[in-house]
């Protein structure tokens, strides 16, 4: 006979057993299962939510197709564009150069604007080398910017010193023009080319520069240019020394309007000119009214007052002279005309019989620049050959941007006056700056490489943020599922048996231990932003503690470097002890070294903080290892509630509540695995085009590198030789002063004999007189006839 099937227990007799669970678990250790039936969840709400975020995730990330090549050069464009705009050279330089390099943007229609604009940066930056070659790229194309171009390259071939292939150029120029005419900013440039040329005589030189200038200077067509073309008309009268037209021409640019800095200093000038062509025709008075007129905060105030100070002097009005260069020793002590302004004051007291003065101004000019004179004579004779010298010399410092720093300090001001000297040490500058950009770029590329390896998802941000939305649509989805699992655990409890019940009770335990560390991740994109917010507000608070370090090391630095030069510029006033300056220097020394390294640590720390800030969007979604633990047990769970359903009915009525809310969260689960799976492969694709893109840029760095390591050695060789030229013009110049003064203190000397002299001859022939007179009036008395 078949065994009579257990009498099933009514809903009441279920409902009085959770009850009873209820208030025994009030009495017995907190266990994992809730002590009352939850209440049903809003499946619907969460479902809709979840919906929403992954149909957003799957139109505008996953599924929606990379920008094309096109697009993407389009877009680099119009980014660039802004930047250019916005004044940002150095982002705008970057963008463009991406471009200008690519052949398919090479072939496009926006080359000839990618040209001009990146060579236009590359000027504002100063980099007047790199743009001189992108505006020759630029000219060889026929564009609606070739005129604009053209009197940019001008512009940049007269900085270099360079004498520009104009004539071919301005030809092609007004051949490209629909009226024929060139515009005035290209006239200007075009002037300033044949102005600086030697290959035209002055005649037919100053012929064609007229013609390009005076447009510009009669007519308000070009506000801006207008001042500095009717200079230019002043300064052709003085090369054909039509002073007299000259003056009166000079008196007219003082008068036009000042609409710009430039303006301003073209003024300034003018003045100048105008005071030296008014001195040239003898009519000193006015040379020194318009010399006045020069502005104390302008440049070029020393070179007025020296000049005022050699008019008065050919007015012999010695007192104003003397007050003249006394002006200029106060306004401009540093100028390199302090010395010869030392000399004429001299010179001036001399003339004023004032020897005593005369002989401390030249003695004073002796002491200054005797012991330069000699260091220089020293440096350039302690060496068989100074010019390997200065060679060897710079290839052993390599961030040595001015070799005026080997000269003493008072003469490195008239070390840098010459042309030469400061286009050698300009392009040793402009090597040493592409040397350590290179560098960067090395550096660069090797964190790309890295973060590609990596940081994965955390490099594309468009792609994260699509990543940490469906993120957190699988951790609300997981809330969800568990508020359904623990709905029907207490439903289900009182029809299972002790051991179904205790296979329960462990998975439970295990998922709320995993659920608690899962619990706090955000499941919404907004939970999200606000972690991201939080945990980018640290690093920016660590960031600036890092800056507010780096100011205290430079200062300590800046502080080491001052200890070095007061102790070198007092050696002379002190008498110290040699063993403990040795001591003290030698702890300086260990102090700055280690101020290099905590620099370089310090470096690291910000770099690494720089990528923090960048990687504190990601991973705050989900520790995804622990979802698939959890994903897991209730897995686990529904298994054990589905094997008690097989021997207790109702538990399959329990579980047939939320049968088509599972069938939803695991559609939408395998829809968020698709989306997370369609992101990485597109992390995936992108990196690999990235890690082609800087792998040849690689390649051209190290070409750069070798290019750049050749020109630096034939560089250096000749700033050598130039800085051995400077330094023998330098110390010609100092010995040439000391001698003047030597001469000045003898001349004081002879004038001061010659004065007594002529005194003593004078009481003398006085005395003479006297006696003679004296003879006369007692001739009678004496009774001797004397005549």
């Amino acid at each position: 006979m078949a065994a009579r099937p257990a009498p099933r227990p009514s809903r009441l007799a279920a409902a009085l057993a959770v009850g009873l669970l209820a208030s025994s678990a009030l009495a017995a250790p907190p266990a994992p299962i809730a002590p009352a039936i939850p209440a049903a969840p809003d499946s619907e709400g969460v479902l809709g939510d979840a919906e929403a975020s992954l149909r957003l995730v799957e139109t505008q990330y996953s599924q929606r197709a990379d920008p094309t090549a096109a697009q993407t050069r389009e877009h680099r464009f119009g980014q660039g564009q802004v930047q250019y705009l916005l004044g940002d050279w150095r982002t705008a330089a970057v963008l463009f150069y991406d471009l200008v390099s690519d052949p398919a943007f090479v072939a496009g229609p926006d080359y000839a604007d990618g040209l001009f604009y990146l060579a236009d940066a590359l000027y504002q930056q100063g980099n007047v080398i790199g743009a001189r070659l992108y505006l020759r790229d630029l000219l060889k194309l026929e564009s609606p910017r070739f005129q604009q171009a053209l009197a940019r390259y001008l512009e940049v071939n007269h900085e270099l010193g360079q004498a520009a292939e104009a004539e071919a150029w301005v030809t092609k120029a007004r051949r490209l023009s629909r009226s024929g005419t060139l515009s005035p900013e290209l006239s200007y440039a075009y002037g300033r080319a044949l102005h600086r040329s030697a290959e035209l005589p002055l005649a037919e030189r100053v012929r064609r520069v007229r013609e390009l200038y005076t447009p510009l200077a009669a007519t308000d067509a070009s506000p801006a240019l207008r001042l500095p073309a009717a200079y230019v008309l002043g300064v052709l009268l003085v090369e054909e020394r039509r002073l007299s037209e000259a003056a009166v021409h000079f008196g007219e640019v003082s008068g036009l309007p000042v609409l710009s800095e430039r303006d301003r200093k073209v003024r300034e000038l003018a003045f100048l000119a105008h005071g030296r062509v008014l001195y040239e025709l003898g009519h000193f008075d006015a040379a020194v009214d318009r010399y006045n007129q020069v502005s104390r905060a302008s440049e070029h105030y020393p070179d007025a007052l020296y000049e005022i100070a050699w008019a008065q002097v050919k007015r012999e009005d010695a007192e104003a002279a003397r007050n003249a260069t006394e002006l200029l020793l106060l306004a401009a002590p540093e100028s390199p005309l302090s010395p010869q302004a030392r000399l004429l004051q001299a010179n001036l007291l001399l003339k004023l019989r004032r020897y005593q003065e005369a002989t401390e101004t030249y003695n004073q000019v002796i002491n200054d620049y005797a012991p330069v004179r000699d260091e220089l004579e020293a440096l350039l004779t302690a060496h068989q050959d100074p010019v390997a010298y200065f060679d060897e010399l710079l290839s052993k410092n390599r961030k040595l941007m001015d070799v005026n720093l080997l000269l003493p300090e008072v003469a490195r001001k008239f070390a840098t006056t010459g042309a030469e000297v400061a286009n050698g040490l300009r392009m040793l500058g402009d090597l040493e700056i592409s040397r350590e950009e290179l560098d960067e770029s090395r550096h660069l590329a090797t964190r790309i490489l890295g973060a590609l390896d990596e940081r994965g998802m955390e490099v594309f941000p468009d792609l994260q943020e699509g990543y940490l939305r469906t993120d957190a649509v699988e951790t609300a989805l997981l809330a969800l599922e568990r508020q359904r699992l623990l709905r029907e655990e207490a439903l289900a409890r009182p029809l299972l048996s002790s051991q179904q019940q205790a296979q329960l009770d462990a998975t439970a335990r295990a998922r709320e231990a995993i659920w608690q560390r899962v619990q706090d991740l955000p499941t919404t994109l907004e939970q999200v932003q606000v972690r991201q917010s939080r945990l980018r507000q640290t690093v920016r608070e660590l960031s600036a503690r890092a800056h507010t370090l780096g100011v205290e090391l430079r200062s300590a630095s800046a502080v080491a470097k001052a200890l070095r030069k007061w102790i070198a510029d007092t050696r002379s006033t002190r008498q110290p002890n040699r063993k403990d300056e040795e001591a003290f220097l030698a702890r300086v020394a260990f102090e700055e070294t280690e101020i290099e390294l905590l620099e370089a640590e310090l470096s690291k720390v910000r770099e690494a903080l720089g990528d923090e800030a960048q990687r504190a969007g990601h991973g705050v979604g989900g520790e995804q290892r622990l979802k698939e633990q959890l994903v897991g047990l209730h897995a686990q769970q529904r298994a054990l509630l589905a094997e008690a359903a097989t021997s207790a009915g109702p538990v399959r009525d329990v579980l047939n509540e939320g049968g088509e809310e599972r069938l939803r969260v695991a559609a939408l689960r395998q829809r968020t695995a698709k989306a997370k799976a369609d992101l990485r492969e597109k992390v995936v694709a992108r990196a690999a085009r990235i890690r082609g893109q800087v792998l040849a840029e690689q390649r051209l760095l190290e070409a750069h590198t070798e290019a750049l390591a050749s020109a630096s050695g034939d560089t250096r060789n000749l700033v050598g030789r130039i800085a051995f030229d400077s330094f023998q013009r330098v110390h010609r110049d100092f010995y040439e002063l000391v001698l003047k003064a030597d001469v000045g203190v003898v001349d004081v000397a002879f004038t001061r004999k010659q004065d007594h002299t002529a005194e003593i001859q004078r009481i003398a022939a006085d005395k003479d007189r006297a006696l003679r007179q004296l003879d006369r009036e007692f001739s009678e008395v004496l009774g001797e006839d004397r005549p």
